[in-house]
């Protein structure tokens, strides 16, 4: 069991999950953090172990929980002090080269782009448009597995994603304020915080011819690319463009893609220099209407990836995404 995770409470969540599911105590399981690109690096791993031939079955998966992720904060100087406790923020990069909040990223990243307020706005309205209309017509029925929870009220089963706004409009998001002076970063055109994951069992084409089981797809090609953290959000250009280097594939190859909407300020730049046809970017709604389970996403995003893929019969595929500390990650895969 390979995961991706970034900020859980817990020592080897993928060990802890693997005995939870009752996966054989024999099996392995590690977790890795790349963070946003984090489900996306445990695919990758798993693939290149069974390449490399040391493994063939694993479950390659994320998660984030990020209402109960659980905060930082230093040490008291002396003992039974009365001060309060002060919070630490993660560090993404050095002070000499820059380490700027996400949003400040993105409101960098479409200054240098000229790209508008309304330009992020209105990709917001659409990506919580697509995700409305996909929900309502079952697009994520055989995507998602239900899961029970314990409430006030009683037991309540969640099979549907919460962050999602049916009843958004153009004109209500314009009224926001940005969250910085200047910027077009608001609370409607930026991912949500939100707790989610994904998971996909991965083997040899040897291994599932002899269990009878027929592949979905397989991984075709990756790439991985840093970038100035100060545009951390421009990272799916150069990890894109390497990963189709690799796969001897250009844009027009690419039936579906997946890319994570950390920001409209950085996503809509990323969309534009690569020349993707919007059409084909996130056609089931992005992380502005579903939200971004930062060590999940990548795992998320392959899986909706792959039933899409399947739904229109599209050979290629890729999910990208960007990754705080400047780096960008992108996956090609290719229909069995």
């Amino acid at each position: 069991v390979i995961m991706g995770n970034i900020m859980g409470p817990h020592g080897n969540h993928a060990r802890l999950a693997s005995l939870m599911a009752g996966i054989p105590i024999e099996a392995g399981a590690t977790t890795l953090d790349r963070q946003c690109g984090s489900g996306s690096q445990a695919i990758v791993n798993a693939a290149l172990n069974i390449m490399t031939g040391n493994g063939d079955v694993f479950v390659a998966c994320g998660v984030e929980h990020m209402t109960l992720n659980p905060y930082q904060m230093e040490k008291p100087t002396a003992a039974y002090s009365w001060a309060p406790p002060k919070f630490l923020a993660g560090k993404f990069s050095t002070p000499e080269i820059g380490d700027p909040v996400m949003p400040i990223t993105a409101d960098t990243l479409a200054a240098r782009h000229n790209i508008s307020r309304l330009e992020c706005d209105e990709w917001a309205l659409i990506s919580h448009q697509r995700a409305a209309v996909a929900i309502k017509s079952g697009v994520f029925k055989d995507q998602i597995v239900p899961i029970e929870v314990k409430t006030k009220a009683g037991m309540k089963v969640v099979d549907t994603d919460e962050c999602v706004r049916y009843d958004i409009s153009l004109e209500a998001m314009q009224k926001l304020r940005p969250m910085y002076e200047g910027g077009v970063t608001t609370a409607a055109n930026s991912c949500p915080r939100s707790d989610g994951g994904g998971a996909l069992v991965m083997m040899s084409e040897d291994r599932a011819k002899a269990l009878g089981l027929k592949p979905l797809a397989s991984v075709r090609s990756f790439g991985v690319a840093g970038v100035d953290p100060n545009i951390m959000g421009y990272g799916p250009v150069p990890s894109t463009q390497k990963a189709l280097k690799r796969a001897g594939l250009t844009v027009k190859d690419l039936g579906v893609i997946e890319m994570n909407e950390a920001f409209a300020g950085q996503f809509i730049p990323c969309m534009k220099d690569l020349n993707f046809d919007p059409a084909k970017v996130n056609p089931n709604g992005g992380a502005i209407a579903m939200g971004h389970p930062l060590g999940g996403t990548g795992a998320v995003l392959a899986t909706k990836l792959i039933y899409e893929m399947i739904a229109k019969n599209q050979q290629f595929g890729l999910v990208t995404m960007c990754i705080g500390g400047g780096q960008g990650m992108a996956t090609i895969f290719e229909l069995y």
